[in-house]
């Protein structure tokens, strides 16, 4: 990739100092192996506040072990800009609702 098509702007904010910065997020293993967690940009703008969302699945995850997937998106809203919305699936198995 050599720039965005007809964005002069954000080719400038990706390409600095020689390096295409994708926004990417993530740690080398113990493995060796390069292991994806976000992508820096994956913040939901919510009453005045960025939210990454990568925490508060985080946080879904270890309050709700019924959990066995789960996404954080924000949803406009006419108040806060963006609401924090969680879409999640339940465990097999799973008899209880894992927000009580």
């Amino acid at each position: 990739m050599e720039r965005y098509l007809d964005d002069e702007a954000s080719t400038n904010e990706a390409f600095r100092h020689g390096w295409f910065h994708s926004g990417d997020t993530g740690h080398m293993g113990e493995d060796g192996m390069l292991c994806f967690e976000d992508r820096s940009k994956d913040v939901i703008k919510t009453g005045g506040e960025n939210v990454a969302s990568i925490e508060v699945e985080k946080l879904v995850y270890e309050v709700s072990p019924e959990i066995a997937q789960a996404v954080v998106i924000g949803l406009p809203h006419e108040h806060w800009l963006e609401a924090i919305a969680v879409v999640a699936v339940a465990r097999p198995g799973s008899r209880s609702s894992p927000w009580t």
